[in-house]
């Protein structure tokens, strides 16, 4: 890797091909430890030949999709006339056959950052998180406003269509995504006219299935290599056909894990069964990012991060790695 001491201007930027750490966008060497996520704008073009254009813009009047009360973003009244916050439960689906779903989250962000980079969204039978990639801010560009954007597409899509098909659905949301910037993405749809959800991942935000107190599925992070996840964006490598989807049958009292990678990195599945145990489903996703956000200012933890970080870089590092931190729970009722 090379170092990136001397870059003095933006005219050099389309000979970049170092690593930015992704919560403080510090150029690091290969041999330090780096907690920061490798993005398209930085690594991708010397390796797969692609011409990248790099701009400055200026920030466009932010669609209001979501408002923060105390660090949870809740979606606005817009398509539906139902929203949702930490401590209300929502049900989805009209079959009383079938199973309903119960569902909460929350997003902390980075103590260092003015906004959260991750997005959330729960609506009408489905539950997604983008985590926007930080290293587009070198770029004037927001790197929260191309996840948000994905999610209100992909809301905007599944509203018009709810038997819709989740690759077509993000096709869609790809297409149309006029916004700069890249993410990765985790989509659950819960299918209404059996047991089943209907699941896509891109990148190294992850999901898991607890029944009875034990993991029945786990979905496994993509990345090209460490700390390099698959991303859709606007100079995307990845594309909507590159996501693991699976389509999974689920009971009753069953509790689905939605995450970015700032709760990955920072808890092993053993932690988040034990607080899946110890909890009540109406505050787990709130009980599970503090424990994550916790965990991520411990200086003698050894995070997965650093643990598989020591692993690829021969280092013998502890603590956990900060970062936003988004959940979603969902619970079969």
């Amino acid at each position: 890797m090379n170092n990136m001491n001397n870059m003095n201007n933006m005219n050099n930027m389309n000979n970049m091909n170092n690593h930015y750490n992704k919560d403080n966008n510090k150029n690091v060497g290969k041999n330090r430890c780096n907690n920061g996520k490798k993005s398209y704008t930085t690594t991708n073009d010397h390796k797969l030949g692609i011409k990248t254009t790099y701009a400055f813009i200026k920030n466009s009047i932010p669609f209001n999709f979501f408002h923060m009360v105390n660090n949870i973003y809740v979606t606005n009244k817009f398509k539906t006339n139902q929203w949702f916050s930490l401590n209300n439960k929502k049900e989805f689906g009209t079959n009383k056959e079938k199973p309903n779903f119960l569902t909460n989250y929350k997003i902390i962000k980075h103590p260092d950052k003015l906004e959260s980079e991750d997005c959330c969204l729960n609506d009408q039978g489905f539950i997604a998180v983008a985590d926007g990639v930080g290293s587009w801010i070198k770029y004037g560009i927001n790197p929260r406003k191309y996840p948000e954007k994905f999610l209100q597409l992909l809301q905007k899509k599944i509203n018009e269509n709810e038997n819709i098909q989740i690759e077509e659905l993000l096709n869609y949301a790809y297409i149309n995504n006029d916004k700069e910037g890249s993410t990765t993405i985790c989509l659950i749809i819960f299918n209404k006219n059996d047991n089943t959800v209907s699941t896509a991942n891109i990148g190294d935000s992850q999901f898991l299935i607890i029944r009875n107190n034990q993991i029945i599925y786990r979905s496994k992070p993509q990345q090209y290599e460490f700390n390099f996840p698959y991303q859709l964006g606007s100079n995307a490598v990845s594309k909507p056909n590159d996501a693991d989807i699976a389509h999974i049958e689920v009971k009753k009292n069953d509790i689905i894990v939605v995450g970015t990678d700032g709760l990955w990195d920072n808890l092993y599945d053993s932690q988040i069964l034990t607080i899946v145990k110890e909890n009540n489903f109406a505050t787990l996703s709130e009980k599970i990012a503090n424990e994550a956000f916790s965990y991520s200012k411990m200086k003698r933890w050894m995070s997965p991060f650093i643990k598989s970080y020591n692993k690829e870089f021969k280092c013998h590092k502890t603590g956990g790695k900060m970062d936003d931190i988004t959940v979603s729970c969902a619970m079969v009722c």
